[in-house]
């Protein structure tokens, strides 16, 4: 009587498209005998056939190996199917595009040739691979009926450029386009939640002496994500700026004025208008031009502030609950 083995197997079939090499499949299993034990370390006799159509269908392929595979510790087989020794067709000829395939394994647990264990399975998706290989030499036309959901085709490079669909993104301020492609749709991104540079400038009650030329206005509150230092606020190159201001002051004289501006300080250049600040009447009667205000798109990283243009007739003033504002646009 012959003795009864089992068989667990996993099979893992993986492809070999390289040209150098020959093609391939991967195929392990765990072997075990009639009591559940693991056959370990021991050489192990397998036969394997591809059929064609069904799992009793036309033998395809035959191979054995010659010497034996041996299991693992662990039991396990590892083989590559295809680099056995023949016994029917050529493995790297199978035309894996014609119909269903079919994978048997016939095993001996003890190393010969009495085949106790055979198992038949459909192969599905993986061995395909080896024919996808077969595209790199393929040379026939192919016919708009061949693909079924083809409209047009590119019979011939039309414009006579093999580069010009070599394409691009390009992002101008809040403007998006395609860099090669003079007529396409630019997207306007201005309306997107991107975060943008901005500053709030407080200046609470205080009494300015040193009142003259080029004087800074000096905020002591400050908030948003563009740094203040020493008054000044750092512009970045290459964006585009609204600076305005609003800035509130009594006179110590019945008769004065004061001027007063955005101030590139790194161009050494007034940014916009000026906003006049006029006293003809009393003390703390004041602006009649109160807004600075200015645009900017500076080349470099520059630092701008709020400077006093001009004075006349003013020996100090108070100034209060004046406000800057700066933001991207």
């Amino acid at each position: 009587m012959k003795r009864l083995f089992t068989i667990i197997a996993a099979a893992l079939l993986t492809a070999s498209v390289f040209a150098q090499s020959p093609q391939k499949m991967s195929y392990q299993a765990v072997i075990r005998n009639s009591g559940g034990a693991l056959v370990t370390n021991q050489a192990v006799g397998v036969k394997i056939s591809i059929l064609q159509g069904s799992p009793s269908g036309t033998l395809i392929y035959q191979e054995i190996y010659n010497p034996n595979p041996q299991t693992n510790e662990n039991g396990l087989l590892a083989l590559e199917i295809g680099g056995g020794i023949p016994l029917t067709g050529t493995f790297s000829t199978i035309d894996w595009a014609s119909g269903a395939y079919f994978f048997k394994t016939e095993t001996d647990p003890t190393g010969g040739t009495s085949y106790t264990i055979t198992g038949t399975s459909q192969l599905l998706s993986v061995p395909y691979a080896l024919q996808a290989k077969t595209s790199e030499n393929y040379t026939g036309a192919i016919t708009e009926n061949q693909i079924s959901d083809l409209q047009n085709y590119i019979i011939s490079e039309t414009d006579g450029s093999v580069t010009n669909e070599i394409q691009d993104l390009l992002l101008a301020d809040n403007i998006l386009k395609i860099t090669n492609n003079v007529s396409a749709s630019e997207i306007d991104l201005s309306n997107l939640s991107i975060e943008k540079d901005w500053c709030f400038l407080m200046l609470g009650s205080t009494q300015n002496t040193n009142i003259s030329s080029g004087y800074p206005i000096q905020f002591s509150v400050a908030y948003g994500n563009l740094p203040l230092s020493d008054y000044k606020v750092t512009l970045y190159a290459g964006k585009t700026y609204e600076l305005s201001a609003n800035f509130l002051c009594g006179f110590a004289t019945t008769a004065g004025r004061i001027d007063y501006c955005w101030y590139n300080i790194t161009g050494d250049a007034a940014i916009g208008t000026r906003a006049l600040l006029h006293n003809n009447y009393s003390t703390y009667n004041y602006n009649t031009q109160p807004n600075a205000h200015g645009i900017i798109k500076p080349l470099t990283d520059i630092e701008v502030e709020l400077r006093i243009g001009s004075v006349s007739n003013i020996s100090w003033m108070d100034a209060y609950n004046s406000f800057g504002v700066i933001k991207e646009l």
